[in-house]
């Protein structure tokens, strides 16, 4: 790709499209609950046939679609992006993949639930399916009128409809043309509401019948401090092992234990716990629920002093001793007794349904069919020459997508090219990542431009192409308000021996510190002033001050 080609195809973005990040902080709690397309999307039309006619999975002989993976997908960005902007950090093109993997995880669980649902005759009517849609819209409206009025609103209303890919985008809406339209995408199959409310539903069932004691409650309040030792098949500080051997050196570790040997001495010398040197193996304060089921099982068998076998789990082996157990019943237990009753059977209810939803999904026959999951999958289990060629194959169906989840796929192209040493390929790859976030909804993913473009000068970087890095660094430091991001521009300046640039980069950088602390300084003088109008009022009406800590 020649270097005139790509400053026609990246041409820098100053402006970022502030109203999207301030339309995603208004109505967020309803776009988690059912999410829309806000933000995420490439070509709406081109994608959205494609989210409703691929199957991504089989699920127990049942389809996951690919739409059901993409909403769930975009549930989690809708709640990050505004709040990775709040703050001023970006979210990490490498952690992208990982979002989408879950989308897919949460698509595959809610099939397997819904077919649950089926068996045991949970539906949800039309009737119903309005009403619920109601309370979303009338949720929306108050938290949009409470931010703004008038015109203003009618345009935030429009932009939002926009965004949500209304045929005939218009420059202001009135409520009622906002209330109808809403009410019409949450009622729509698109939107995924009628499968929430079965689910929800179902897991009122599961969690109805749980109840809870006093018994059960006073039981809750005692801890058991527990020690072991660990064994890994991949241990922090030396070779792999297989199975039979990690096997067989926890064994060898048990029968020194057994033969007298002290439990803290092999801990500190032995285990592959990378704290267990300084904490001795100890976990101390463990109450039911708090570890995975296997190791609770196990654990809380032992009487006090007594030590397990060698207890196998997928990452390694673990030997575990009950070192005893106290209560920790708080001094208000009996004041507090019906309270505390009533949330720890409600902290039961959470549980006994957080069961149903494992084991649903560990007892499920479960085929992945989209090659950008199995790659993910494959990534999971650190097998890169796998994920690669997945990645690939998956590059033309990513195009289609565009948005985060075609930057996801190019990103990790990019990546693994790059550790590979292919320079060239990883530019490219990372020319695609910087193409899929040139549009309005690319801002959404706070940093993620400007982080493909400093990825694209170190590849011409490695390459020994000196202009054009230096070209696609500033790129990068134009494309970015992110302190994190500038600090890596002004450190490939100086590597590149361009002061000029690093100095600039060293220029914005106290002048974003110096507003950081100038805000601060605001900040600390409005909380003062409050405080001290709060200790004027207290001191003016004596009957209302504060009698006591």
């Amino acid at each position: 790709m020649s270097i005139q080609r790509m400053r026609r195809r990246f041409a820098v973005q100053l402006r970022i499209v502030l109203w999207v990040i301030t339309v995603a902080f208004v109505i967020g709690l309803p776009l988690v609950f059912v999410p829309g397309r806000l933000g995420l999307g490439g070509n709406k039309g081109e994608s959205a046939e494609m989210a409703d006619k691929d199957i991504v999975a089989n699920a127990d002989g049942k389809p996951v679609m690919r739409g059901q993976m993409e909403r769930e997908f975009q549930a989690v960005m809708n709640l990050l992006a505004p709040q990775f902007a709040s703050i001023g950090q970006p979210i990490g093109l490498d952690q992208i993949w990982h979002f989408r993997h879950d989308g897919f995880e949460q698509a595959v669980q809610d099939v397997l639930l819904l077919e649950r649902a089926r068996d045991v005759g949970i539906s949800v009517s039309a009737g119903e399916l309005k009403q619920k849609a109601q309370e979303l819209v009338d949720r929306e409206v108050a938290q949009l009128k409470g931010r703004w009025d008038g015109d203003e609103l009618e345009r935030v209303m429009a932009q939002i409809l926009a965004q949500e890919g209304a045929e005939k985008p218009r420059d202001r809406v009135s409520e009622r043309q906002f209330r109808q339209a809403r009410l019409d995408w949450y009622t729509s199959e698109e939107s995924g509401l009628r499968e929430n409310l079965v689910i929800e539903r179902l897991q009122q069932r599961v969690s109805s019948d749980v109840t809870a004691t006093e018994e059960q409650l006073r039981e809750y309040y005692e801890t058991s401090t527990m020690q072991h030792i660990v064994v890994t098949l991949h241990p922090p500080n030396g070779a792999n092992r297989t199975k039979d051997e990690a096997r067989k050196r926890a064994e060898q570790l048990l029968e020194r234990i057994r033969s007298g040997a002290d439990f803290t001495e092999v801990a500190k010398s032995e285990s592959d716990d990378p704290r267990a040197e300084q904490n001795e193996g100890f976990i101390e304060g463990v109450r039911p629920g708090q570890r995975s089921e296997e190791w609770e099982e196990v654990a809380f068998a032992l009487e006090p002093g007594e030590v397990s076998d060698v207890i196998e789990f997928p990452w390694g082996f673990e030997i575990i001793k009950n070192v005893g157990r106290e209560s920790s019943l708080p001094d208000d237990f009996e004041t507090n007794k019906d309270e505390l009753l009533s949330n720890f059977a409600e902290q039961k209810r959470a549980e006994a349904w957080s069961k149903y939803v494992s084991d649903a999904r560990r007892e499920a026959a479960v085929e992945v069919l989209d090659p950008e999951m199995k790659a993910y999958e494959a990534l999971l289990e650190k097998n890169d020459e796998d994920a690669l060629s997945l990645l690939e194959e998956a590059r033309t169906e990513a195009r289609q997508l565009g948005g985060a989840a075609a930057a996801s796929v190019f990103y990790q192209i990019a990546k693994m090219l790059s550790e590979a040493g292919d320079w060239e390929g990883a530019a490219d790859a990372y020319a695609e990542v910087a193409d899929a976030l040139s549009s309005e909804e690319g801002a959404m993913i706070v940093g993620g431009r400007a982080e493909a473009l400093l990825g694209m000068g170190l590849a011409y970087e490695r390459l020994g192409e000196k202009e054009e890095a230096v070209l696609w660094y500033t790129a990068a430091s134009e494309a970015s308000e992110i302190r994190t991001l500038h600090m890596r521009a002004r450190s490939a300046f100086e590597r590149l021996g361009r002061q000029d640039l690093a100095d600039r980069e060293r220029e914005w950088l106290d002048s974003y510190d110096e507003a950081m602390k100038q805000r601060e300084s605001e900040l600390q003088a409005q909380r003062e002033s409050a405080q001290g109008q709060a200790d004027s009022r207290a001191s003016q009406n004596p009957e209302t001050a504060p009698t006591g800590p």
